[in-house]
């Protein structure tokens, strides 16, 4: 999936954001993340949510003036 492409940047010296999941199995992913710290960058994996039903209620929610704007958002 993600494989072949986050490997070509690593090596390139590029940081990498990938969609989830980052490839489909874990001797894969595994080897990427040793690609990562071979070539001293980030690997990195993020899952878009945007048109979740959550995500949908809060956007509403500032749209109306409900809530204030979200600055910034952290999670782990």
């Amino acid at each position: 999936m993600h494989f072949g492409m986050a490997k070509a940047c690593l090596e390139a010296g590029k940081h990498v954001l990938v969609d989830k999941p980052v490839t489909p199995t874990y001797a894969e992913a595994a080897e990427l993340a040793l690609i990562a710290q071979r070539c001293n960058r980030r690997l990195m994996t993020f899952q878009n949510r945007r048109l979740d039903g959550d995500f949908l209620t809060v956007k509403k929610l500032i749209e109306e003036r409900a809530i204030g704007e979200a600055y910034e958002v952290e999670s782990q």
